[in-house]
């Protein structure tokens, strides 16, 4: 069957997800070389007719928390998003492909010696991008990864400084994803 007539049987849904999200980049160097976080997702499927394709708009909250060293300050992250990814089913197999644009508000809480509270000045929306590959296992359930980069800070009136002075903070997500 044509990836035309596949996408023609599916039906438009929601799908919530959840997972575990591991810091890459400047996230990794910002987090304290921490390998854990997690992330949830809503979002909407929708496959235009005769396409080819199908779309899916998503909201997305990722946590990438710091770790405690004493002789290092580190960073809490935290990422609200709002992005679509155009996915392409592989044939008749259960494996598709997806990328897409996004847009991300980081929030990024300084942790350890000589930390202060607040959190770090700059929250405006910044672009992401994320490619990925999804396995469905049933009509309603599938599990996907994805490697999502993103840029949180990039100030010309600031001093250069590797990973905080620009950052472009990257992780991989592994999620369940169930469509209703």
């Amino acid at each position: 069957a044509s990836a035309v007539s596949l996408q023609a049987q599916e039906k438009n849904g929601f799908v919530l997800s959840a997972g575990f999200a591991t810091p890459h980049g400047d996230a990794l160097d910002l987090n304290g070389q921490t390998m854990r976080g997690y992330g949830l997702q809503v979002g909407y499927c929708f496959h235009p007719e005769n396409y080819g394709v199908s779309f899916l708009a998503y909201l997305s909250h990722q946590v990438l928390p710091g770790k405690d060293k004493p002789e290092q300050t580190t960073y809490d992250m935290a990422a609200n998003l709002v992005g679509v990814d155009l996915i392409y089913k592989i044939n008749s197999t259960p494996l598709s492909v997806f990328t897409g644009p996004s847009v991300h508000s980081w929030r990024v809480t300084q942790r350890g010696p000589g930390s202060i509270s607040a959190d770090q000045v700059d929250q405006h929306w910044k672009p992401g991008w994320r490619l990925g590959l999804g396995y469905r296992i049933s009509k309603g359930w599938s599990v996907s990864t994805a490697f999502t980069q993103t840029a949180w800070r990039s100030r010309t009136d600031q001093d250069y400084v590797q990973g905080l002075n620009p950052s472009r903070p990257a992780y991989w997500s592994f999620l369940a994803n169930f469509r209703f």
